[in-house]
């Protein structure tokens, strides 16, 4: 599962700079909770976190690495993968997104 949510516009909201960055921080904790990896102030599993100047993504995954090659950064949710030669791109192409995405990250359910 994952969360997310759009960010105040600081210029259009009526608040200070320390208020705005409270409130994104709130927002952050949010996320971290609608996923059910905050227990109290501690992170309990490893994630991932996308950030605009627009929106906030946290999405919790089940593994550091892929296919025992790729690692599961921000990249990797944007559809991007690092390919060190092309050994491992010709692998890559062998696997269809879904299925590697379905590997990474916990189900919805």
């Amino acid at each position: 599962m994952h969360s997310f949510k759009l960010l105040p516009y600081l210029e259009d909201e009526e608040m200070g700079q320390s208020e705005f960055y409270e409130k994104v921080l709130q927002l952050y904790k949010e996320c971290l909770e609608e996923c059910g990896i905050l227990d109290g102030d501690q992170v309990s599993s490893n994630y991932n976190l996308l950030m605009t100047d627009k929106f906030l993504l946290v999405v919790p995954r089940k593994s550091e690495m892929i296919l025992g090659r790729f690692s599961v950064n921000a990249l990797f949710f944007l559809g991007s993968f690092i390919c060190k030669n092309k050994n491992d791109l010709e692998y890559l192409n062998q696997f269809y997104f879904e299925d590697i995405y379905q590997d990474a990250v916990f189900s919805c359910s």
